[in-house]
Formats: structure tokens, sequence, C-alpha cells
């Protein structure tokens, strides 16, 4: 018996524990063990697969593929999500990114979208955590003083098959599980479980009050303005996010939804963050700072606008990116400033968390 993609030495390093806390995760109860060997069982298939206890067994990777194959029927899953459960934590949730490019490749990202990814994801993690602690409905800065706790997440490998940034939420510590009398789990980080269903209700509200062509979010769902700043990150030129949420403490019918962010449903994304934006965003201020990235289509100067990208040192020191568009003789002369590497004034309206624009430019110019 061989299971595609994975090497023996792959199989060896999942240790027996590890394998018990996926099973009991998945409400797999122990019935029964040996001096070499733990009988766990499903009691809803009354499937049973018998898991050696140590990793020196000369067929210990043959049982732990028998174990795979025989739980992944049982519970309806890919053997890679069996693998994956038992290889990185079966005491963890985790968010799936599942980034579906339009050419097709299959397990390949470009670099900058990954960056994105992850930026994203981390972005969306703090506001989540912090909308479920203490909700405003917008907040000046990213840093609060609950944030600490988002540093046990970790980023695991991807799916076999396909691009899946994995965010890992540990909601297990390392040793004995402690047990209702009903014999569910109890987590020892339950916050990790309460930021993964934030996450999950709150993305779910914005993709149905979108769909359902509502400019705006009821309040009493407490998604604050930069968590849907947040999502619109997640947007690319050439590929769309599937978002999903896989538990580990649940029964086999407790399976979430996946969410598709698809390029026809930001447009309506972006009219609700318009109308949450604090008052303050919408103060029309200069700016100054140097073309970083031009996007010129253009073989002739036309009235066909152009992406622009300037860098800008507000006023604790820190530089940033924003972004706006530009058409005609403003175009070209843009294209000369960046050339040059001059300094250039553009008026406008910031908007955007990690991905900073600037809305309704004017009086783009040259400085010397």
């Amino acid at each position: 018996m061989k299971i595609d993609g994975f090497s023996p030495d792959v199989l060896k390093e999942i240790s027996p524990q590890k394998i018990r806390l996926f099973l009991s995760s998945r409400g797999w109860v122990p019935s029964g063990k040996t001096a070499t060997f733990d009988i766990f069982e499903n009691p809803e298939t009354s499937v049973m697969v018998t898991v050696p206890n140590s990793r020196d067994f000369i067929d210990y990777v043959r049982r732990v593929e028998e174990v795979v194959r025989d739980v992944s029927e049982s519970d309806n899953l890919s053997i890679q999500r069996v693998l994956t459960g038992m290889t990185i934590s079966s005491s963890s949730d985790t968010i799936e990114y599942h980034y579906s490019p339009e050419n097709g490749e299959i397990g390949l990202i470009p670099v900058p979208d990954l960056i994105s990814i992850i930026e994203a994801g981390n972005s969306i993690n703090n506001y989540a955590y912090r909308d479920y602690c203490e909700f405003k409905p917008s907040y000046r800065s990213s840093n609060w003083k609950g944030k600490k706790i988002l540093e046990d997440i970790r980023v695991g490998p991807t799916v076999a098959g396909s691009y899946i940034v994995q965010f890992i939420y540990p909601i297990m510590e390392d040793g004995p599980i402690r047990t209702t009398l009903f014999g569910t789990m109890i987590p020892d980080k339950p916050e990790m479980s309460y930021l993964c269903d934030k996450i999950e209700s709150s993305l779910g509200a914005i993709i149905d009050a979108a769909e359902r062509n509502k400019t705006n979010l009821d309040s009493d769902l407490e998604i604050s303005y930069n968590f849907v700043n947040s999502v619109l990150d997640l947007r690319f030129d050439a590929a769309e996010i599937e978002v999903n949420r896989v538990k580990t403490i649940s029964k086999n019918n407790d399976i979430s939804k996946p969410y598709t962010l698809t390029k026809n449903i930001f447009p309506r994304i972006d009219v609700i963050e318009k109308n949450m934006r604090p008052e303050e965003m919408s103060v029309e201020r200069d700016f100054v700072g140097k073309i970083t990235v031009l996007k010129d289509p253009r073989d002739e100067i036309n009235d066909e606008s152009a992406d622009v990208t300037i860098t800008l040192v507000d006023i604790d020191g820190k530089s940033y990116n924003a972004s706006f568009q530009l058409s005609g003789d403003d175009l070209n002369n843009a294209y000369n400033a960046s050339k040059t590497r001059s300094n250039v004034q553009i008026t406008g309206v910031l908007t955007g968390g990690r991905r900073k624009h600037i809305e309704n430019p004017k009086g783009f110019k040259i400085l010397s």
C-alpha cells in the first residue's frame, strides 16, 4: 500500500500521539488496547483502526497508511486532509486561503501574491480578534494589548495538488487530553477557536451582504471597518481566493462552508467598505513622494488611465506605498518623473489599510 505524494519518511515522522489526538478530535473513541497498539472506533460508522504506539516498529509506516486510508473512507475526508491534520497538529484549527489562478497553474503562486495573502491573513486575524474582544466600528492603529496572543498562530504547508496558504491556530498544549463527561475534548486555548469562529462568521456576513447588494452591514454583527478593509486585500488581478475553516475538534457532520471571493464580489464589498469609512478618512490632503511603480499600457498619449504607486513618509518617519490612477498628460509626466526619480505631489483622499489608495486624485505635479 502506498499513499501518493507522501514518502515513508514523512509518514514515519507522524507520532502515535498526533494520530490519537486527531482521531479523538474527529469523535473517534478508544475501544481497547494491547502492549503494542491502541484501538479507536468511529461510533457513527463502527469502523475501527489500530494505532501502533511506537515508531520503532518495523511495520509502523504500513500501519499508519492503513489508519489514514480507513479514516479517509470513514469520515469522507481526502487522504491529503487526513495527513495534513496528523502532520501539522491535530490540536489546531485551520483557516485556508485557496489561491486559484486564471492560468490554471496548479501548486504555484507568484511571490507578490503569496506575500499579499500572508499579510492580509495577519490583518484579518488581528481585526477579527479585536472585534471579538473589544469591538469598535474602526481602529486608528493595528496595535492593541490583546494582539500578543496572535504570535501563537503559524503558517503551515500547502495541500498537495493546489496552492493553499494555511493559518494554523493551536488550541491544545502538549500533554494529556482533557475531556468533558461526554467525551468532548476541552481546548487549552479556546480563544483560538473563538478567533476562527469570528473570522468565519464575519467573512460570511460580508459576502452575504454583498451578494444581496446591501451597502452596509448590520451593526449588531460587530464587524469593524478595518476587518472589511483587510478582506479587500485578498483581491488579485488574475486569481480568485476561497477561504475555508477546517475544524479539528468536531463531528463528521460539523463541516464549515467555504467562502469564495470572486472578482465580481469585490466591487460590491468596495461599496460596503466606503460606507463604513471613518469621517477622518474623507479629508482631502496633499501627498508628496517618489513614484516607485508605474503600469502604463499606452503606446502614445491618450485618455486611457494607468496605475501609479508612490512611496510616502508619514509624520513618524515610516514609509508606505499608495496607489492612484492618472491619464493623459499627467500620466506622461508621471513616466518622466519615475525615470528621473523626482518628487511628485498629488491631492486626494487616502483610503485603505495595508494596500493604500488615493481616491479622486488631482493636481498632479513634479516638484523640483
